[in-house]
């Protein structure tokens, strides 16, 4: 058994920093959901671009879930 303290933790037990991080991820996925929505609209669907964009909001829609998944913090 190690005598080294483990990582610093809040008043609820969490390791510190844990729900700012999950707010900062649901933040930059909801930029990217969004600038995605954004230039999907303005993109034709023929072009390339287009199907790849959709690509990457079905990354950030799938990521989003994950998240809502997890058991939240108090």
């Amino acid at each position: 058994m190690s005598d080294q303290p483990g990582p610093p933790q809040d008043k609820n037990g969490h390791p510190a920093g844990d729900r700012r991080r999950l707010h900062n991820v649901r933040n930059h996925l909801s930029i990217i959901l969004g600038f995605c929505d954004l230039l999907i609209a303005e993109i034709p669907d023929t072009d390339r671009k287009h199907a790849d964009l959709l690509e990457i909001r079905k990354a950030a829609v799938a990521a989003s879930a994950l998240l809502e998944n997890m058991p939240e913090l108090p």
